[in-house]
């Protein structure tokens, strides 16, 4: 996604005893300062740890970076242009004595931070996180700091507000909120980008290209202290206005935007109503240039190689370039089964997949349909071609679902694409943090043979393995190609309360593991926490470059590294 749908629950409408957790906004240690609790009544119900740790370090992908992009694996929500989803780093293994947990600051703030759903990294290791609450958009840049017990912090070095979301303005006109309106806008940038030069790229919920510079200096205690200065603040909103009211037809929000492969000063946007365009920003004002997909919505962020741009809608999927004067211009249209309606797990009826570049030789696209169940769709980069389509997940739905779906079947984020496979997590069944939803297992890697057939899609690509027990409701997941490993969040009811009221949201268990690229099997599961405070709610896994894995989750972010 990206994904998703943090972006689109990053606004969330919950109660404060809910938001209470901060992403370590404190300039001095907090008394509320602590690793991850475990309660003591669930001390004898969950297990730490489990499996035994291993890795095996996979081949590294060979690829162009995007020359105006910072580090593969480190500058986006989905790990690169690619949205490949693999960082280059060994992520934690389970070797040694366990694991080191690092927790949010557990200060009482209702403004703090709320949910931290995209994380990327300076060339200087410093953390820039997009994090939000009932009410605020934020960047953060964080710095990691060990305390004297050993215990991993995050020290708040700068911080920059955004605008309110309109969807949060709209939301809150109604008792109860709208939260659908909410809930379904992926939209004010969460899609971040960071550039080459460590810089910010987003599209504010304003319609505002903003480029954020981070400048950072030493107080007098020696702290590293800075601010984020907007160096560019370039309003493409003439060209795509926003409207609160919603009944303007030319409503449109920015979904994601990244800089162009070539021409300097040149970005590429979508929106969620289906423009696709261009901002040039090299001359005195900002040159719009947009296409329209009449009727077509796009929920997920773009990924781009150095041929093109690769944009999915609730339609179809699609691959544009630059035609003349900047104006987008479409190299293929390749409809797919939209499916009819959108299912639990998903926040529209179309792909909730943001499009992932892979293959051995960097020719493929990849993408889910709405179908039931769902299939994982292959297209050749070059001209758009099928090259196979596998389904994934046939679960039958449970007595009494209302879906009216044959199969428990949905995905709502991200693939992972490495060399000529695909991951695939299963969604269906999630809603929100807010309730004791459960979506259903399954994790699924599927694989391209190694020459699919021209024009036949049958037999093209198989299922190399399914693991049909963990359940990661609402991750991005991840996989580290220096350790092997694909990296999941996954949710566990405690023993004995699995059929507890909706109500009861707090007897949940959450999880960060890792199963075998290879085989699918678990190979490690180490407690993170108890409660919904430790719900990731669709923010991704993200790897740093010292290997530690973070997660953003409704108390802030996590860290988890080798003990």
């Amino acid at each position: 996604m990206i994904i998703k749908k943090t972006l689109s629950t990053l606004g969330l409408m919950a109660p404060a005893t809910l938001l209470i957790g901060t992403i370590g906004c404190m300039s001095s240690p907090s008394p509320y300062q602590k690793v991850i609790e475990r309660d003591a009544n669930y001390s004898s119900a969950v297990a730490s740890f489990s499996g035994l740790g291993s890795s095996v370090p996979l081949p590294q992908i060979v690829t162009d970076d995007h020359p105006g992009m910072a580090e593969r694996g480190h500058n986006s929500m989905h790990a690169d242009a690619a949205m490949s989803g693999t960082h280059p780093e060994a992520g934690p293994d389970g070797s040694g004595s366990g694991f080191k947990i690092g927790s949010a600051n557990m200060a009482i703030s209702f403004l703090g931070g709320g949910e931290c759903g995209n994380t990327t990294f300076t060339s200087t290791g410093l953390l820039i996180s997009f994090c939000a609450d009932f009410h605020n958009f934020k960047v953060y840049a964080l710095q990691p700091l060990v305390d004297g017990d050993g215990n991993e912090r995050f020290r708040k070095v700068a911080e920059y507000e955004l605008p309110e979301r309109e969807s949060s303005i709209k939301a809150k006109e109604t008792l109860p909120p709208d939260l659908d309106l909410i809930m379904n806008d992926t939209s004010g940038g969460a899609y971040f980008r960071l550039d080459d030069q460590d810089r910010v790229v987003l599209v504010d919920p304003d319609n505002v290209l903003q480029i954020l510079e981070l400048q950072t200096s030493f107080d007098g205690d020696g702290f590293l202290v800075g601010s984020f200065n907007p160096v560019v603040n370039a309003s493409i909103g003439f060209h795509v206005p926003n409207d609160v009211g919603y009944a303007n037809p030319n409503h449109h929000d920015v979904t994601d935007a990244i800089p162009d492969w070539t021409v300097a000063n040149l970005y590429w946007f979508v929106t969620r109503q289906g423009k696709v365009g261009t901002v040039d920003i090299s001359g005195p004002s900002p040159v719009v240039q947009s296409i329209d997909l009449s009727g077509e919505e796009i929920q997920n962020g773009v990924a781009m190689d150095d041929s093109g741009v690769y944009v999915v809608s609730d339609f179809a999927m699609y691959k544009y370039d630059l035609g003349a004067s900047n104006v987008p211009h479409e190299v293929w249209r390749k409809p797919y089964e939209r499916g009819t309606g959108p299912k639990p797990g998903q926040i529209n009826q179309g792909s909730g997949t943001t499009p992932t570049l892979m293959g051995a030789n960097n020719e493929y696209v990849a993408i889910t349909d709405n179908d039931d169940p769902i299939n994982v769709l292959l297209y050749a980069r070059s001209d758009g071609e099928l090259i196979c389509e596998e389904p994934v997940f046939q679960i039958l739905v449970d007595p009494g679902d209302a879906s009216g779906m044959t199969y428990a079947s949905a995905t709502d984020n991200s693939l992972i694409g490495y060399k000529d496979s695909v991951i695939v997590e299963n969604n269906y069944g999630y809603q929100n943090v807010l309730v004791n939803n459960w979506s259903k297992p399954g994790i699924t890697r599927v694989d391209v043979i190694a020459s699919p057939t021209t024009g036949d899609t049958v037999g093209n690509c198989s299922t190399f393995w399914e693991n049909t027990t963990e359940a990661s409701q609402s991750t991005v997941p991840k996989l580290s190609i220096g350790s092997g490993l694909v990296y999941i969040y996954t949710r566990e009811d405690i023993p004995g309360n699995a059929s507890d009221p909706q109500d009861k949201i707090d007897d949940q268990a959450y999880y960060f593991g890792a199963l075998d690229y290879t085989s699918g099997k678990v190979v490690y599961k180490t407690l993170t926490g108890t409660g919904s405070k430790w719900n990731n709610n669709y923010a991704p896994i993200t790897i740093g470059p010292d290997g530690t894995a973070y997660v953003g989750v409704f108390n802030g972010i996590i860290s988890v590294k080798d003990n």
